[in-house]
C-alpha cells in the first residue's frame, strides 16, 4: 500500500497485519468432505490457529506502533 496507494509506511503496515491472517475454511472443508486424511487434517487446523494469532499479535503491534506507542516496552 506504500506504493501503490502512497499510504505512509506505519498505516502500510497495519494494513498488511490485518490481511496477513489466512483463510484455510475450504481446504479443511474439502479434507471434511473426503472423510480421510485426520493427521493432514489437523496440522492444517493448527496452522491456521498459530496464524491467525500470529497475526492477531502483529496488528496489534503495529497498531501500538502507529499510535505512537512501543510495543516492545511494556509497563
Amino acid at each position: 500500500m506504500y506504493y501503490l496507494a502512497h499510504w505512509d509506511w506505519l498505516s502500510s503496515l497495519v494494513f498488511g497485519a490485518l490481511i496477513a491472517a489466512t483463510d484455510p475454511v475450504s481446504v479443511v472443508a474439502t479434507f471434511r468432505e473426503s472423510e480421510g486424511a485426520g493427521r493432514l487434517l489437523l496440522l492444517v487446523e493448527a496452522e491456521s490457529l498459530f496464524n491467525d494469532g500470529t497475526a492477531a499479535v502483529a496488528f496489534a503491534a503495529a497498531l501500538a506502533w502507529a499510535l505512537g506507542h512501543n510495543p516492545l516496552l511494556s509497563r
